[in-house]
């Protein structure tokens, strides 16, 4: 079974058009007082080698990732949990 694929030629986005959205966020930003909680929720249970330890010391970048860039447009009431050391 093969995996859906876009289109070709429609897998990236155009030029340009992630700094549109950020700038437009960023202009909107200012006008909402929001306060956003990005969570990564692990689920223990389901831990598999190779990243068996790997988890347990190192913060994943996803959720990182998502809050700096919550955080960069303006919300700067962004909380980051991160659960997977928590059972």
């Amino acid at each position: 079974m093969e995996l859906p694929r876009r289109t070709r030629g429609d897998e990236l986005l155009p030029a340009g058009a992630m700094v549109n959205l950020r700038q437009r966020l960023r202009d909107l930003s200012p006008h909402h007082d929001l306060t956003s909680v990005i969570v990564h929720a692990f689920d223990h249970r389901t831990r598999m080698l190779p990243f068996i330890f790997a988890d347990r010391r190192m913060a994943p970048a996803g959720a990182r990732a998502i809050g700096s860039a919550m955080f960069a447009i303006g919300f700067e009431k962004t909380r980051i949990v991160l659960q997977q050391w928590n059972k």
